[in-house]
């Protein structure tokens, strides 16, 4: 059984509600002004741990991107494509559904209340444009910069996973795994780099090496297949791997909330975040009906990720908190982003937009 592009958007279905959960329910002065209802068996302070074990969604996307480059590199080394067109095929893929929304950002949200004129204030036109040039860029964050969207802080990550993975890839083919994870996770300390915050690409180095690994020794497919040495029978094989894995689950969660983030952010965002990847993709992927919502889901992340904070945050907060029922506040933020996530596809389609690109990324110019 292989490790399967529908599995990749299964997760990054997973990814998106945990982000939903993280960006409403982290704390309570989240919803300070509004009435939030929970229950006697999801209590607040367990919504509000759940939500922040969200911030996991950054571990998932930046594993799976790297997984995902990571075989792309190796078959276009394997056909003797050259570096400057991987390159600009994978970061024109990376930037053209963000450049779309960015646009479409700009000139809806201007015309509702002038937001981007508000964030992109400063004295001097040359820096105003500086500012919306390094958000347009997606690498604002490397900056300090102002942006219009929070969310957005995540591109930064993105784009370094993409420089990074030749490199990684080089790597990762001279070092044996074990040995290049403990690297990776020591590599920062020896040279007394600092947790430098939830939102640097630095604090994901473990997610994004795993991914490269993982992709390298085909690990995703390796671990579902596993079967227990002592059980021959395939349902109760199954079944004991669930028992073990949702045992290990369950301690991985607890744990979590445990540790120091400054001084353990690569177990907390890396060893974590690769685990409950596995644990997701050998039982929650392979559920009926909630593998197919995850994979629809798993199609739209992106256009999600780039537009719900603006419905959180900005123009929605009073709509998607007038549910009440925590379930439904996430049901509300996710239905409204997707609709807009479906609009926004129409569109492209209906002008060519990715058509335009994928001829732009293949022009001569680049090869």
């Amino acid at each position: 059984m292989e490790f399967t592009k529908k599995n990749t958007l299964q997760l990054k279905g997973i990814a998106i509600i945990l982000m939903l959960f993280h960006h409403c329910l982290l704390s309570p002065n989240m919803y300070k002004e509004y009435e939030v209802i929970f229950s006697s068996l999801f209590t607040e302070a367990m919504v509000n741990r759940f939500a922040a074990f969200g911030k996991q969604c950054v571990s998932i996307f930046a594993f799976l991107s790297a997984y995902g480059l990571s075989i792309s590199y190796k078959k276009a080394v394997d056909e003797n494509n050259k570096l400057k067109s991987w390159y600009t095929k994978k970061i024109t893929t990376l930037y053209s559904g963000y450049w779309f929304v960015f646009v479409f950002s700009i000139i809806i949200c201007e015309l509702i209340n002038g937001l981007p004129s508000k964030t992109y204030n400063a004295d001097r036109l040359s820096i105003k444009c500086l500012y919306v040039l390094l958000d347009f860029l997606g690498i604002r964050t490397l900056f300090k910069s102002p942006g219009i969207n929070g969310a957005w802080w995540y591109m930064t990550v993105a784009f370094m996973i993409v420089i990074l993975v030749p490199l990684l890839k080089f790597i990762s083919s001279r070092i044996s795994a074990i040995p290049l994870l403990l690297l990776t996770i020591l590599f920062p300390r020896v040279l007394g780099i600092e947790f430098l915050g939830n939102n640097s690409f630095m604090s994901f180095l473990v997610p994004i090496m795993c991914g490269v690994i993982f992709a390298d020794n085909n690990l995703m497919a390796g671990i579902k297949n596993y079967k227990l040495p002592f059980l021959k029978n395939k349902p109760i094989n199954k079944f004991i791997k669930l028992i073990i894995m949702t045992i290990i689950m369950y301690f991985v969660y607890k744990f979590y909330f445990y540790l120091n983030t400054e001084l353990f952010y690569d177990i907390k965002y890396g060893i974590i975040g690769v685990y409950f990847v596995v644990f997701c993709n050998e039982f929650i992927s392979e559920i009926p009906i909630i593998s197919v919502i995850l994979e629809f889901l798993g199609k739209h992340s992106m256009n999600i990720f780039y537009v719900h904070i603006f419905i959180r945050s900005h123009y929605g907060t009073d709509f998607i908190y007038s549910f009440k029922n925590f379930i439904l506040i996430i049901i509300a933020l996710l239905l409204s982003s997707l609709v807009i996530s479906l609009i926004i596809e129409f569109i492209k389609e209906l002008i060519h937009y990715n058509k335009l690109i994928e001829k732009f990324s293949s022009s001569r110019f680049f090869m």
